[in-house]
């Protein structure tokens, strides 16, 4: 169930970055989104991410995108598809900004004026569920919509493997500021507009309601004996939510030494595994090639 969504404008006071709401509604009977408004405020000095993920806050999730110094929120019980909340905001808050750019360099003094658009979040926010792959589109052009989901034990290669699906190499400063589990969008190939969600294997009981719906899992493995071992526990639960032809294994880091190879690894899960290395952009055409060619059959 979806609680409320707001808008933020960010300021920095004592040297923290704050924020002071602009825009506000509320659903289901909710009494007061108050408390939702600033207990967000209160925790956005310590996201290390502002530009796009969620924070859990007891049985609330807050889901947040940031867009031209603006962030939409969303607070939406643990159950509710968090990609699909986030695709959402992400039209919502390009609308919001397109619509109000002009009034927001001199900051109105009188925020009602941005009300109106109250009826464009619930209309969207609302719409019937066959009605939300027409959300985005790029250069009025038709781009399927999918959902890829990245899991792996700490240091395997989740984050690197995300950045070069969206073919970037993510030096270590920028891996050492990413949050664990932590959210990209945008366009892969002329063909795909993805959303891509990482998830470290510790916390997949908690979090594993980001990966239903997935067009594809990627399991990462660091290639070494025991790393191997450890993740094999995990395939059960996530063949839960999502069938094994979906599931790849991506066999990361084979460059170093003393790896398990593919074709060994793959005889042990009973799931095709794909010899990588994530942090060489070398491997960019390949990934994309294994996605597209999964998603086409």
């Amino acid at each position: 169930m979806i609680w409320s969504n707001f808008i933020i404008y960010p300021e920095i006071q004592d040297y923290l970055i704050r924020g002071k709401c602009i825009l506000s509604d509320k659903y289901n009977n909710l009494d007061d989104e108050l408390p939702f408004i600033n207990k967000f405020i209160e925790v956005m000095p310590t996201l290390k991410n502002l530009d796009e993920g969620y924070k859990q806050i007891g049985k609330i999730n807050f889901i947040y995108i940031s867009f031209n110094d603006l962030i939409f929120v969303t607070c939406a019980d643990l159950n509710e598809d968090v990609l699909s909340i986030a695709q959402k905001s992400v039209k919502l808050i390009k609308d919001f900004y397109n619509k109000y750019k002009n009034k927001l360099g001199d900051f109105p003094s009188d925020l009602s004026i941005f009300e109106p658009f109250k009826s464009t979040i619930t209309e969207i926010f609302f719409k019937k569920e066959e009605e939300t792959a027409k959300l985005e589109e790029v250069s009025n052009e038709e781009l399927i919509q999918i959902k890829i989901g990245v899991v792996g034990l700490e240091n395997a290669g989740k984050r690197s493997l995300v950045h070069l699906i969206f073919g970037r190499k993510a030096d270590s400063m920028t891996l050492k500021k990413e949050p664990q589990v932590f959210m990209k969008k945008g366009r892969i190939t002329q063909k795909y507009n993805a959303f891509v969600i990482a998830i470290p294997l510790k916390s997949l009981e908690d979090q594993i309601m980001l990966l239903k719906n997935s067009d594809l899992i990627f399991v990462v493995v660091d290639s070494k004996f025991q790393n191997v071992i450890t993740t094999q526990n995990y395939l059960d639960k996530i063949q839960e939510i999502i069938d094994k032809s979906r599931i790849i294994i991506i066999a990361n880091k084979q460059d170093q030494a003393n790896t398990v190879k593919p074709d060994v690894i793959s005889k042990m899960y009973t799931i095709p595994t794909i010899g990588f290395v994530a942090n060489n952009q070398k491997y960019y055409t390949k990934i994309i090639d294994i996605i597209e060619k999964k998603l086409n059959k």
